[in-house]
């Protein structure tokens, strides 16, 4: 008796097109949901990182007079001559930011917390004499390139709704901070790495256009804690950051 054996039937050309193009439209569906969620893990733990140099910074405080390193004196452990703010303006030197961390090194664990994880153009040191710092600060190491955030030279926990620190990609609806930034109505002057002035850039400060987290932001005050926010919440918190203080205008150091 014969065996009659059925033919295997395999994907037709047509089949095999529908499959691709099926999947081809899943993964255009699915990537922007994985991209958009790879982003807000990044911006949690650049939260994270901020958190934890303002814990550094507070402790630190704690033990020097209640006074952030931007107000104390080098000569005392700080960093105060070398970062722009109300007082030493024409003071300000390369590695402020850097001088800053430096100080706190014994309060913080680690470098890399000094790095947005979303900030590609950044390295990751892998100690502080990699960093850089010290003060005076004479060794560059990798610098403001192993530092994703700004400082502001007149944060002061008796203001504790000062913009203490952020995210350095905080820019204008014009201009990002690798240009110097003078703040408009009268807000104060945003100095870049290793520059002596500032120059008007744009109506309004916002988010960039290229930044790290999509027109949102982290940002940090100056008794300690960290806020996420949009471009209208950090205009409301620049506005708040002058109640009260001796200071109208704050100045704010950026890396390069």
């Amino acid at each position: 008796m014969k065996r009659i054996l059925k033919r295997k039937k395999g994907f037709t050309l047509i089949e095999l097109l529908v499959v691709i193009a099926i999947i081809a439209i899943l993964a255009a569906m699915l990537l922007p949901v994985l991209a958009a969620a790879k982003r807000r893990a990044q911006r949690i733990n650049c939260v994270s990182n901020l958190r934890q140099i303002n814990i550094a910074m507070r402790i630190w405080e704690g033990d020097n007079g209640n006074a952030y390193p931007m107000a104390v004196s080098t000569s005392a452990g700080g960093s105060m001559e070398f970062l722009a703010d109300q007082t030493t303006t024409g003071k300000y030197e390369p590695y402020s930011i850097t001088n800053v961390y430096d100080d706190c090194s014994n309060e913080m664990s680690t470098t890399k917390i000094f790095v947005c994880p979303a900030d590609s153009s950044r390295n990751y040191a892998t100690n502080f004499g990699e960093l850089g710092g010290g003060a005076p600060n004479t060794t560059p190491g990798l610098g403001t390139n192993g530092i994703s955030f700004f400082i502001c030279g007149d944060a002061n926990e008796s203001y504790p709704q000062m913009v203490m620190d952020g995210d350095r990609n905080l820019g204008t609806t014009t201009a990002a901070p690798s240009a110097n930034i003078l703040m408009n109505n009268g807000w104060a002057l945003g100095f870049n790495q290793g520059s002596a002035s500032g120059v008007a850039a744009g109506p309004t400060w916002a988010w960039s256009a290229n930044d790290l987290h999509l027109k949102v932001g982290n940002i940090g005050l100056a008794d300690g804690s960290v806020a996420q926010t949009t471009a209208n919440g950090l205009e409301n918190a620049l506005a708040y950051a002058t109640n009260g203080t001796p200071w109208p205008n704050q100045y704010f150091n950026f890396p390069q």
